[in-house]
């Protein structure tokens, strides 16, 4: 009988243990933001702090997973749209960094791109490999876009950033 109970236990922990399973999913922010008009002499220039709300406690929640499962969260793209003037384009940019900053933790690059091909108006910036997961579970993104140019551009510019986070979790 004694053994009975011994496997009996054994059976119902072995039975009751839950083998997690992870999940992968991604998440977009986007917003809009002004680059400041240019001189044409190669000066950095800094657009204002561009906030998005991140709200990642829905995103987790939809993919089933929750802030303290979350493995990595690392950036898959960052693009940058021009959407006024109309017919215009990023020809006046030399050098462009988008960095991301929030509270306490350093400002670190996230995206970049030197010359863009003339003629574009949506630039694709290469991310950086960088494990964003501590930002994604802060109330906001804070980010700041720093360009250099080498033409005069007389007027603001009008823009939208969308980025692009591959999110790796255990499931609840």
């Amino acid at each position: 009988m004694r053994t009975f109970q011994i496997l009996s236990l054994i059976l119902l922990t072995l039975s009751s243990c839950k083998e997690d399973t992870d999940t992968s999913f991604t998440i977009d922010y986007s917003e809009s933001f002004d680059m400041p008009a240019t001189f044409g002499i190669e000066l950095a220039t800094l657009t204002e702090e561009i906030v998005i709300a991140t709200e990642s406690a829905d995103e987790y929640a939809a993919n089933n997973t929750k802030a303290s499962l979350i493995k990595s969260a690392k950036l898959s793209g960052v693009q940058i749209a021009l959407t006024s003037p109309e017919n215009e384009d990023f020809a006046f940019i030399k050098d462009l960094n988008v960095y991301l900053d929030h509270g306490g933790e350093n400002q670190i690059l996230i995206g970049s791109i030197s010359d863009p091909t003339a003629g574009l108006a949506l630039l694709t910036l290469s991310p950086e490999n960088e494990d964003l997961k501590g930002y994604l579970n802060e109330p906001s993104l804070k980010l700041r876009i720093e360009y250099t140019s080498d033409d005069y551009t007389g007027v603001d510019r009008a823009c939208s950033i969308l980025c692009i986070f591959n999110v790796e979790a255990t499931v609840e």
